[in-house]
């Protein structure tokens, strides 16, 4: 009886098994091809299978530690203002370097190489292993990307309509990473094809001023021909000489194509202490239009902030102005706790403002983006009202502990 029950249960324990170690959408089509499940294994090395499994770790590692410290108001931050001036890194683990694969696989270990080897207009380069930070292959070393721009591209100009929507609906896909590769097809007579361009280079702009806002790390990057390695002292592009690297990971020495990779990059252990200068104008209202930072803090963190400058108070006089510690003479934004005209702080668009000042010290209590705003008494704020001036303010988070 059991050994029946188990005959009927094989088949799926083995679907089950096999998609803790194969990506699922082989699966899905394998058996949409009514190809059977051993069929799989032809097109899975065995080095493909530590990947994988090694992306489950790590994904399940951040999953839990996302959890852990997210925050219901930690919102996208828009309107992001200022000028980056610092970030102080963790951190950097000068053995292992992480690379990041476009089926979203990252290994994590140590190259077996000494050095790259790079090509550049200005002649060859040679980068030790431990002074890169980062490597970004460019689009010469993704020729089957290039074969399929190339491809859609020319499917823009096809006698079949649906064929031209699908190839303008995968451009579209694309986005902002092609920005830079559209502008080298020219008007070649084909009406159809230099109509879909266009709408797509406009669309194209329409991303990018839509990401304007968000923080560099989330921004999609176009595509450059050249390979970019960055090190802490410049960055060089060029063309990488290596095609193949050579990982030794927890999992043994695995082999991963050039081509096969979206990134690499190095473990910073904890997070960056970031310095930022903003600037905080007039028209700037803590409860209305204020400045988004663009800088997420997290409950526990260190703000550090400094400010100087003047607004003129015009309800008051002319002639009449304020720091960033306010004044009561220009009335009470909140009664005894805020005078008006004195620069002011909120974490995330729920929290109550509090007052800065000219400097302040606090550790935050909650996670969110920090924002910043004038104190401006309730009636005087909008409206004809105007404040010339502005306030120059500097800000240092550091990592809580």
């Amino acid at each position: 009886m059991l050994l029946k029950a188990f005959r009927y249960m094989l088949p799926a324990l083995v679907i089950l098994f096999a998609q803790t170690i194969f990506p699922f959408g082989i699966i899905r089509d394998a058996l949409a091809a009514g190809r059977p499940l051993s069929s799989m294994i032809n097109r899975i090395s065995a080095s493909s299978v530590l990947l994988i499994v090694k992306t489950q770790i790590v994904t399940s590692t951040q999953d839990e530690e996302t959890s852990d410290t997210q925050d219901t108001d930690a919102e996208e931050p828009d309107g992001v203002e200022g000028e980056l001036l610092e970030l102080v890194p963790g951190e950097v683990n000068e053995k292992e370097l992480r690379l990041h694969l476009f089926d979203g696989t990252i290994i994590c270990g140590q190259l077996s190489l000494q050095s790259l080897s790079v090509v550049t207009e200005f002649g060859p380069l040679t980068i030790p292993i431990e002074r890169v930070l980062e490597i970004n292959p460019g689009l010469d070393s993704y020729p089957q990307m290039l074969a399929d721009l190339d491809r859609l591209v020319e499917q823009l100009g096809d006698a079949d309509y649906n064929q031209r929507l699908e190839a303008r609906r995968e451009l579209r896909l694309l986005g902002v990473t092609i920005k830079h590769e559209l502008n080298r097809f020219t008007d070649d007579g084909n009406v159809d094809r230099k109509k879909y361009l266009d709408e797509l280079k406009q669309e194209i702009a329409k991303m990018e001023a839509e990401w304007e806002d968000a923080e560099e790390d989330e921004k999609p990057v176009p595509y450059i021909r050249g390979d970019s390695i960055r090190t802490p002292d410049f960055t060089v592009v060029g063309k990488l000489q290596q095609s193949q690297f050579e990982i030794n990971s927890k999992y043994g020495v695995l082999s991963v194509n050039l081509h096969e990779v979206k990134k690499v990059d190095r473990q910073i252990s904890g997070r960056q202490e970031i310095r930022k200068k903003v600037i905080v104008k007039g028209d700037h209202y803590i409860d209305g239009s204020t400045v988004s930072t663009g800088i997420k803090v997290n409950r526990g963190d260190v703000i550090n902030i400094s400010a100087m400058g003047s607004i003129v108070m015009t309800p008051w006089g002319a002639n009449r102005t304020s720091s960033p510690d306010g004044s009561n003479s220009y009335g009470w934004y909140a009664a005894g706790t805020i005078e008006g005209g004195a620069l002011c702080m909120k974490i995330g668009d729920n929290d109550v403002p509090s007052k800065v000042g000219s400097k302040r010290r606090i550790v935050a209590s909650r996670s969110g983006v920090l924002r910043l705003g004038i104190g401006i008494p309730s009636g005087y704020s909008g409206g004809n009202y105007q404040y010339p001036g502005q306030y120059d303010v500097r800000i240092v988070v550091t990592p809580g502990s």
